[in-house]
């Protein structure tokens, strides 16, 4: 069975989210897992296999997500990490599907939906910048999940994703850069293959999707385009 390391980060004022995210994780019965709460200097969460890393939220003028991304990583004690904000929830069966698809990956996405106060309807994930010859797929459409042949205009989404932790290690978020400032685009002109079809030199790394994980918000989030 799969170790896990989950990474959520979160603003220290945000546990009742905390909450339901660790009882949907424990609701799974993984045997080996780990959750790594990384944000403010306290917290109320005392849960098993759960640790905290205390974060100074004031250091910075906006929020420092690629620190404590990065941190929560290096605190991680298993190969595979899930990285996260703090309000996704899991469904029931998603470790079942996560070790049925297996592990012939280095970074997988999965697939998540706003909550039913939205309609449930898809969340940002699968998606495609703008891809030289066809005009008829617009600016960070969602891709069906069974094409892949778009990976080097598909940036991975920075609010969830699922990695080999030597990725991480190997490719750390860029700490120079804070909230809203495109850190996943940069990240993932690093990791993704022929990024753009101008880095065609680019191994990068296995970028697969894995649909039948499923996560779902448990707040209101602004709907993507």
């Amino acid at each position: 069975m799969t170790g896990i390391s989950f990474v959520i980060v979160t603003s220290g004022t945000n546990d009742n989210s905390l909450t339901q995210i660790i009882d949907s994780i424990e609701i799974l019965s993984i045997p080996n897992y780990q959750i790594v709460i990384v944000g403010g200097q306290t917290t109320t969460i005392n849960r098993k296999n759960t640790v905290h890393v205390s974060f100074d939220e004031t250091i910075k003028p906006k929020v420092w997500l690629t620190r404590k991304k990065n941190l929560g990583v290096q605190a991680s004690i298993y190969d595979v990490v899930v990285v996260m904000h703090d309000y996704y929830v899991f469904d029931p069966d998603w470790y079942v599907e996560f070790e049925k698809f297996g592990l012939d990956w280095d970074i997988c996405v999965h697939q998540g939906f706003h909550n039913a106060e939205q309609g449930g309807i898809r969340a940002n994930g699968w998606r495609a910048e703008f891809i030289p010859g066809y005009p008829e797929i617009p600016y960070c459409m969602t891709i069906p999940w069974d094409i892949d042949c778009f990976i080097p205009y598909m940036p991975i989404q920075g609010a969830y994703w699922g990695a080999k932790k030597h990725v991480m290690l190997e490719q750390p978020l860029n700490e120079n850069l804070l909230m809203a400032e495109c850190d996943d685009i940069e990240w993932s002109s690093r990791v993704v293959p022929g990024w753009q079809g101008k880095k065609i030199d680019q191994v990068g790394y296995k970028i697969v999707a894995n649909p039948k994980c499923i996560t779902r918000f448990n707040k209101v989030k602004p709907l993507y385009p």
